[in-house]
């Protein structure tokens, strides 16, 4: 009899992973400069460990000037071996990083995922760039037709 309840209360007493909120925080960078991005919009989804959705926080976040974005899934939402899904969003880039949830949130409450664009060729964009475009493009004809002189 003291055996079964001294089992019962060490069962009660061990936290399970869906008892705690878990804190999905992290910040979006631009990879080419390491510059914080400003007002990029941001999803986070929870995913079962096959991949397929479990949960999607219900609004989209848009980061701060610093880059920063955070949100709070309920308990009922998320469990260890679940993924974090992270998408970050700023026009025309767009990147995702996945992340596993390995402790729970009485270890650890706050699991952090950053997500860093990567470089991006600057393209440009109406007459000017056109006309920058075409510049180039006769600069290098010039320099490809122009004849040399043979030497004597």
């Amino acid at each position: 009899m003291i055996l079964i309840f001294g089992a019962l209360l060490v069962s009660t007493n061990q936290a399970r992973a869906g008892d705690f909120l878990k804190i999905v925080q992290g910040h979006v960078y631009q990879g080419d400069t390491g510059h914080p991005v400003e007002g990029a919009s941001v999803v986070v989804k929870i995913l079962y460990s096959d991949l397929t959705e479990r949960y999607t926080y219900p609004s989209t976040l848009t980061t701060s000037s610093s880059g920063f974005y955070t949100c709070t899934i309920p308990a009922s939402n998320w469990d260890i071996g679940n993924f974090i899904q992270v998408t970050a969003t700023k026009t025309p880039d767009q990147k995702t990083e996945t992340l596993e949830i390995t402790n729970n949130a009485q270890q650890q409450p706050v699991e952090t995922v950053d997500v860093i664009f990567p470089y991006a060729i600057p393209q440009f964009a109406g007459a000017v760039g056109a006309l920058f475009a075409a510049c180039a493009v006769g600069a290098v004809a010039v320099v490809s037709f122009r004849r040399k002189k043979p030497v004597q």
